[in-house]
């Protein structure tokens, strides 16, 4: 009975065997007999009918990316258009586009797991400031010229640079942050606010509340010496900013950390030497540690140098010990007599233990050269990262002195609109209102008497003048 059962298992075996293999070979090796004209026409036939998220599985299969291509030109898109200028910042971020590698070398294409991912460059990305030479300083890629040019020509010039640099195709994203509008004067909240297109005079009076007619009473004061402190407070740190990064490129530079004049311009001549000094010395305790790395590699790596040079010795040795050994044996084998045969034995077992000996020592030098040559790579691993990691400290002061220079702006701006309150009539009459803006850097500073419907610009500050005196000046 069993072995009718077996008998007829292995019958049925026999019959479904073929079927199964055939399945298989069929199932792994139809798609590679699809031509792609064929592919591409179905793709596009039904293209019209895919949902959002099957579209983004075929055009993120291996063979989809096989045949894609960066564009000729970059894509606009809204506020692309619009001219960078001296002051903005530009919140940039680099992605890297990576191939899921198993995908790619795969024979079947697996259209619903996505073949292709990015990864952001963070030691690109960041927000950098156009200065007034009109250019932005991007890590690592050098400086481009941005002022008076749009955001696509920006991101054109950088996608050529990252491409030299890494050798592969970013993708970027650029935004615009504006500088702000100012206001002082008569208004009810003096201060800075959001630049749009198209804002005007009357516009940037509406956002700081309209005009206000008050006499300074316990609450302006009380603000005001709030303004003062954040003014001061802000200031110090300033100071400190400034003497940290100014140590930092000089570290950078491989020269000696002296004052800048942005620094100067904020304190005396001691004062900056003393922030200095004392930053430069925060700075030496913290290279202590790395200096310290950085000699256990050298130490390990002069070690295994040492460690190859005896074993090289070793090789030459052993070597000269089997052509001495070689020889003596020539000699033996031409005395042919009694006495020279066991000499002769000897002396072939003393060369078979020299040449064992060959064959260890070469296999000590080649982990001896492997040791060497990784302890280099560590010890260039470790001088790279230190250079990135100063690099990203000081795009970091920065990023916090711009922020701590618009606190300051502010302040400032608080602080003059409750000068102008001053002299404003505290009877309540209505007296002749007058706008003024003052544009440009402070090298070029210009003051234009203004309309109540006249465009500004970023970074315009919006004076508010009611009876002005008329032997001050407008600033």
């Amino acid at each position: 009975m069993l072995l009718s059962v077996v008998r007829r298992a292995s019958s049925l075996f026999n019959l479904m065997f073929p079927l199964v293999f055939l399945t298989v070979f069929a199932w792994i090796a139809y798609p590679k007999f699809l031509e792609p004209g064929l592919m591409r026409s179905a793709a596009i036939s039904t293209a019209p009918s895919l949902s959002g998220k099957d579209e983004l599985a075929v055009a993120t299969t291996p063979k989809f990316l096989d045949r894609w291509e960066p564009p000729a030109q970059p894509v606009t898109r809204p506020g692309d258009n619009s001219l960078v200028s001296v002051g903005d910042t530009l919140q940039v971020a680099f992605y890297e586009r990576l191939i899921n590698e198993e995908d790619k070398w795969s024979a079947r294409t697996f259209s619903k797991r996505p073949a292709i991912s990015f990864q952001q460059r963070t030691e690109l990305s960041g927000e950098y400031e156009v200065h007034e030479d009109g250019t932005v300083i991007v890590p690592l890629l050098g400086a481009f010229p941005v002022a008076k040019r749009t955001v696509a020509e920006f991101e054109e010039d950088a996608k050529k640079a990252f491409e030299q640099l890494v050798g592969r195709f970013a993708f970027m994203s650029v935004t615009i942050n504006r500088r702000p509008v100012y206001v002082v004067g008569p208004v009810k909240k003096p201060g800075y606010y959001k630049f749009t297109e198209g804002l005007t005079v009357f516009h940037v009076v509406a956002l700081a509340g309209g005009f206000e007619r008050t006499s300074v009473d316990l609450d302006h004061m009380l603000q005001a010496i709030r303004e003062v402190e954040t003014k001061q407070k802000t200031g110090d740190r300033l100071k400190r900013l400034w003497a940290k990064l100014n140590v930092l490129e000089a570290e950078r530079d491989g020269t000696t950390a002296a004052p800048s004049r942005n620094l100067l311009r904020l304190c005396n001549e001691s004062e900056a030497f003393a922030l200095i000094a004392s930053e430069n010395s925060v700075r030496q305790l913290a290279l202590r540690n790395s200096q310290a790395q950085a000699a256990n590699l050298a130490a390990s790596l002069q070690s295994a140098r040492d460690e190859l040079a005896s074993h090289q010795r070793l090789r030459d040795q052993v070597e000269s010990g089997i052509s001495v050994r070689t020889q003596r044996l020539a000699d033996l084998d031409s005395l042919g007599d009694k006495i020279g045969r066991p000499l002769r034995s000897q002396v072939a077992a003393e060369l078979g233990d020299t040449k064992a000996r060959v064959q260890e020592t070469a296999v000590a030098l080649h982990a001896a050269e492997a040791k060497v040559s990784q302890l280099e790579k560590d010890k260039l691993t470790f001088e790279n990262q230190t250079k990135i990691d100063l690099q990203q400290q000081i795009v970091d002061l920065q990023s916090q002195i711009a922020e701590a220079s618009s606190t300051t702006s502010a302040s400032s701006g608080a602080l003059d609109a409750m000068r102008t309150a001053l002299a404003i009539n505290d009877d309540g009459t209505d007296g002749a209102t007058m706008f003024q803006i003052v544009r440009g850097p402070r090298t070029n500073r210009q003051v234009i008497n203004a309309t109540g419907m006249e465009s500004v610009n970023p970074g315009d500050l919006v004076r508010v003048l009611v009876n002005p005196p008329a032997s001050k000046s407008p600033m």
